[in-house]
Parts: C-alpha cells; sequence; structure tokens
C-alpha cells in the first residue's frame, strides 16, 4: 500500500529557489518508499475517528501512514488505513470490526465513485477482489433515502456522489441541561449549526462550518470569562437573557465559523488555508498546540516523503492588552518534522515563532522559509520574538501499550538550569513544560477498556512574553488552558460493554499557584508580561496563591445513529486554595443530546 500524511498542504516557490532546500530534498528522496494519494476535508478534532484509529494502530502492530501527532487527520488517509486493516491477515474482534465500519460510514466519500476509490480498492493486495470491495463498500454509500433526498448514506443528511464532485452537508446539535448543587441556577448549552465539506477532481478540497450557542457555564468558568475577556474556543460574545429561564444570570451568547480550502500540488505535498484550530500530539493535553483556544487564520503545508513528514503552520492571531479591549495582530511561525525510526517509533522536533508585529500590523516574511531555524531568523532580523523549541515521541509496544510525550524549552539558561557552581536556583527565566503519557487497550483482556494515564509539568511564566508576543491567541492559552505554573496528573477510562454504549470517565488532580494579581504575576497567567516577575530566583511550580484542584467526571452515551448521541453526565471539581475566599465546588449532573460535534470539556 503506498503511503500519504494526515494534513493539507502546499510549499512556496521561494523553498525550491534555495541551495539548501533543494539539497533538503534530494536526501529526503534517497529514504522514498511512500507516496501521497489521499488528501480531502479534515476529520473534526474530539471525532470518535481518533480514539479509533489509536486503537487500531496500538492492537494491530499496524503503523498509520501518517502521524498521529499531527492533527487533524484527513478523511481519504483515515479510509486508506481502515481499508488496509479491512483486508490484512490480522485478528481483530467484532467491537473493532464495527469501528471499522464507523469510518467507513462517517468518510464514504472515499468509497463512492471517483479517482481515488478506485486506486483505493485497487491498491489493497488481498485475496479480496475489486468487485467483492466495491459491493461492500455500497452499504456505506447508499440505503433508502429518507423524504426521497436526505439520509441517502447512513451518516450524511445530504449528500451528492460524482466521479468528479461530492458534497456533504449535515446539521450539528449539542443540547444539555444540568444542574449543580452549588449554583442556584441551571446551566445549560444551547448549539445548533450546519456542516459542510466537499471535493473537486480528488485534488481540491472545501469545508465549512458554523455554530450558533448559547449557554451558561458553571461559576469557575464564568470567572474565568471574567478574567480575560474570553470565551474558550471563541472570539466576539455578548451576555445572553433567556426568554425561557426567567432572572437569568451569566449566559453567554455566542458564534464560531470555521473553514478552508485545501489542495493536492502532487504526490508529497499540499496546501490548507483558511480558519480552525491544529493539535500537535498525543495527548489529553498538548504542550506545543492544541485546540484550547479561539480559531484563526492560517495556511498549512504537508510535506511527506518516506518516512519524513513535514508540518509548516504559519498564522494570524490576535493580541489583546489585558488592561484595555485594544485587539491587535500578531502571527506565528510554526513546524514539526517527524520521522518514523521504525514501525510504531515516532519522533518529531518541534519549533515555533510568536512573531511581534511590524510597524502596519505587517508580518515579517522572513519567517515564511520552511526550513530554515527560526530562531536564527531571529538573529538575522534582530526582532525580540517570542521563540520556543521542543519535541514528541510515540512508541507503540506489545500490542497493548502506547508510551508518549512532549518536551518543550521557551527559554533556560544551563548554569542556572543545572545549578552549577554556587549559582541560585529557581531562575525566572528557566521556562520549560514536560509531558508524559501511557496507553493501555483491552485492559486485562476485556474488548474496548481502554485507560490513559498523563503528567504535565509546567514551569512558572512558560508560554509568558510581551503582552503582544505571549503564546496566546484572542485572550486564550495556546497549550495547556491553565497556561503555566502547575503540574497535572490525569486518569481517563472509556469502555464500551455493548456497540451502541460507552461509558468515559476521567478523574485529573492539578497543582497550581494562582496570581495575587494581574500587576504582580507569579508565573500562571501567560497573558501578563513575565518582566513583572516579583523574584529573579526562588520560583517553583505551585507559587504565588497555592491551589489544588480535584476534578472528576462520568459520561454514558447511547447512539442512536451514526454520531447522534443521547448522553447523561456528572462533573465534580474541588479547588482548594491557601486563601478560603477561592475556593470553589461543582457537583453537576444533566443530560443532553448531541449530534455531529464532539463532547467539549472545561477540565481546567
Amino acid at each position: 500500500m503506498h503511503g500519504h500524511f494526515p494534513n493539507n498542504i502546499c510549499i512556496s516557490p521561494a523553498r525550491f529557489l534555495s541551495g539548501k532546500n533543494l539539497l533538503f530534498t534530494a536526501i529526503n528522496l534517497l529514504f522514498c518508499y511512500n507516496f501521497l494519494h489521499a488528501q480531502g476535508s479534515a476529520v473534526p478534532l474530539g471525532s470518535d475517528a481518533y480514539q479509533i484509529i489509536d486503537r487500531l494502530e496500538i492492537k494491530t502492530g499496524i503503523p498509520v501512514p501518517f502521524v498521529t501527532g499531527m492533527k487533524p487527520y484527513l478523511r481519504g488517509d483515515v479510509v486508506r488505513y481502515a481499508m488496509q486493516l479491512d483486508t490484512a491477515a490480522v485478528a481483530i474482534s467484532s467491537m473493532d470490526r464495527k469501528d471499522l465500519y464507523w469510518l467507513f460510514k462517517d468518510n464514504n466519500e472515499w468509497l463512492a465513485q471517483g479517482d481515488f476509490a478506485k486506486s483505493l480498492l485497487t491498491d489493497q493486495k488481498t485475496e479480496k477482489s475489486q468487485s467483492q470491495l466495491s459491493f461492500e463498500s455500497n452499504k456505506y454509500i447508499e440505503r433508502k433515502p429518507v423524504f426521497r433526498y436526505l439520509f441517502k448514506s447512513p451518516a450524511n443528511a445530504f449528500e451528492l456522489n460524482s466521479r468528479y464532485f461530492h458534497l456533504r452537508i449535515n446539521p450539528t446539535l449539542n443540547f444539555r441541561l444540568g444542574k449543580d448543587s452549588y449554583d442556584e441556577q441551571w446551566q445549560f448549552t444551547n448549539l445548533r449549526g450546519l456542516q459542510l465539506r466537499g471535493g473537486v477532481d480528488d485534488k481540491v478540497f472545501f469545508y465549512a462550518d458554523i455554530e450558533e450557542t448559547q449557554s451558561r457555564f458553571a461559576p469557575y468558568v464564568t470567572e474565568r470569562i471574567e478574567r480575560d475577556h474570553a470565551i474558550q474556543g471563541a472570539h466576539l460574545y455578548k451576555p445572553y437573557n433567556s426568554r425561557v429561564i426567567k432572572n437569568l444570570k451569566d449566559g453567554y451568547d455566542y458564534a464560531i465559523a470555521n473553514g478552508y480550502l485545501g489542495f493536492n500540488l502532487s504526490r508529497h505535498i499540499g496546501m490548507q488555508f483558511g480558519h480552525g484550530t491544529n493539535f500537535l500530539g498525543d495527548g489529553y493535553r498538548s504542550l506545543l498546540l492544541s485546540n484550547n483556544s479561539a480559531n484563526y487564520l492560517y495556511w498549512k503545508i504537508n510535506t511527506q516523503v518516506g518516512k519524513f513528514s513535514y508540518q509548516n503552520i504559519f498564522t494570524q492571531f490576535s493580541s489583546a492588552n489585558q488592561e484595555s479591549d485594544t485587539l491587535r495582530r500578531k502571527y506565528m511561525a510554526t513546524h514539526l518534522l517527524n520521522y518514523k525510526l521504525f514501525p510504531g517509533l515516532d519522533i518529531a522536533l518541534f519549533e515555533s515563532v510568536m512573531i511581534q508585529p511590524r510597524s502596519g500590523d505587517q508580518f515579517d516574511f522572513n519567517y515564511l522559509n520552511p526550513v530554515i531555524f527560526y530562531r536564527t531568523v531571529e538573529y538575522i532580523s534582530g526582532s525580540n520574538d517570542n521563540a520556543l523549541l521542543g519535541m514528541q515521541l510515540k512508541y507503540n509496544f506489545l500490542k497493548r501499550f502506547s508510551l508518549y510525550g512532549q518536551l518543550l524549552l521557551d527559554e533556560f539558561n544551563v548554569k542556572y538550569l543545572l545549578s552549577l557552581g554556587n549559582t541560585p536556583q529557581g531562575w525566572w527565566a528557566n521556562k520549560y513544560a514536560l509531558q508524559g503519557g501511557l496507553k493501555y487497550i483491552d485492559v486485562l483482556g476485556v474488548d474496548h477498556l481502554d485507560t490513559r494515564l498523563e503528567f504535565n509539568y509546567i514551569r512558572p511564566y512558560t508560554y509568558s512574553h510581551y503582552e503582544s508576543t505571549s503564546y496566546s491567541n484572542a485572550r486564550q492559552p495556546l497549550a495547556h488552558p491553565l497556561g503555566a505554573n502547575c503540574s497535572e496528573v490525569s486518569w481517563q477510562i472509556r469502555y464500551e460493554p455493548l456497540a451502541r454504549w460507552r461509558i468515559d470517565a476521567r478523574a485529573l488532580y492539578i497543582r497550581t499557584g494562582e496570581d495575587s494579581t494581574f500587576q504582580r504575576p507569579y508565573g500562571q497567567n501567560v497573558l501578563s508580561p513575565y518582566y513583572r516577575f516579583p523574584n529573579e530566583f526562588g520560583n517553583t511550580v505551585g507559587q504565588g496563591i497555592p491551589t489544588k484542584i480535584y476534578i472528576a467526571g462520568i459520561d454514558i452515551s447511547y447512539q442512536f445513529m451514526h454520531n447522534m448521541f443521547a448522553e447523561l453526565q456528572y462533573f465534580y471539581r474541588y479547588k482548594n486554595s491557601a486563601l478560603d475566599s477561592r475556593d470553589e465546588k461543582s457537583s453537576y449532573i444533566g443530560a443532553g443530546i448531541r449530534i455531529n460535534i464532539a463532547n467539549r470539556r472545561m477540565d481546567w
């Protein structure tokens, strides 16, 4: 089977005009054994597809032909891998087979008529013939429609298929209502929206979604909104006064819209341009780049040649002055170079620069070079931009376990870091973050009982810089939702006792230190300028106002139709602060309906 990679991409002409870059490309070609076939629209972050892909790669030992640490995945890539597993000589359970069929249904445009569909079926080197595979795929493409035009297939409300064009349109809904025993009023979410995706000639792809939401959050979330003037994942918002719930307090009304175009430029290179979010890593959290913030304008380039995958992301963010409502543009240039050392082991190097706007809020075009080290560019241009370096790895072993981790270096001095000689400890600018995690599938041989244990450690002042160059977007952190100055242990359990039923449980313990005021930061709030630190030395995780947070949650869901869930939820959070006035408790129970959208949690 030919390989491919997970994100739409393209490359600038400048890359091919550089002698160094030509050499880089030539070296990679020496290692080439894969080719890019599929691109397509991306699988939305939070989709069940990510859990399914994780499970099947670990359990079968057959590596995915893309990089799981570069999210979101592309639908064509997911189907190709699912087809490979469906026809491979590996033993999987009936529940695993059900998961494969879920992937086929959710991405059925890649099984319909078209050049890619034909190549997909003929690429499989198995005993199954093309006619058999075509017959089997029909059940994911067609069924008796509702009202003649709706739900012609199990996963899509409306779709069109031809050899050169496909279109999918689906509604989104997330309605939930619940009561917190420590809150006088009801908490709710009322989200309605629409998604559409399509493609032309298996070369040009498009995606768009829009969501309109009214919510009333838990008091600890409302407190965060008031502090940062931002709702997690959203840009503009306004107070919401319900006609149904009388005397409603702290309600919010906000909208989220995403959209992008993707292009296949060659068998190894593609491009994506538009608004959305990205996620780097294999963990519950990402310390490099997460989808915690609001969406943003980006240009993404992915190149895959052989065992190498190389991703560039150029973005435009919103930089906000915490002490006013002034919004300015700022920019970021990021790349991640991943190498599959051997099946099951991925190692990646990360580099990112938050770029201070030049005169007139203009982007510094030096950073468009997709290969050169950005720190070098900083020295060349004489800028004060915020540079971060890092790495991540993933290792699957014994067809049961996956070990993963991340390291981020924001700023450090080796002498102070290692306390060489008589140097004092805890220098404020030793800024770094660590992550380690372990996934264990089919625990004790129980099919579809999976667990994950993860540890995150973030030094004070990590990600912070000047107000215009902090590692944030629209007043929201780009990595961990708490920002910095914290350590966290999280444990998740996921169990599917029956085909349509699922139980998700989680427990988190977080130790952090809160700031007394914005003017006197102890390193948690990434929006606070780092030069206001009160102590040059003696800085430790948890400094400031010592705080411990305990979180437990369980979701029980029933999938009554494809990607449509009825859910029952329980959530408990206890914040124990050194200042009694900052103690908080939540004990929430609620229920809801969720259609074609991820379950968004605020676990912090």
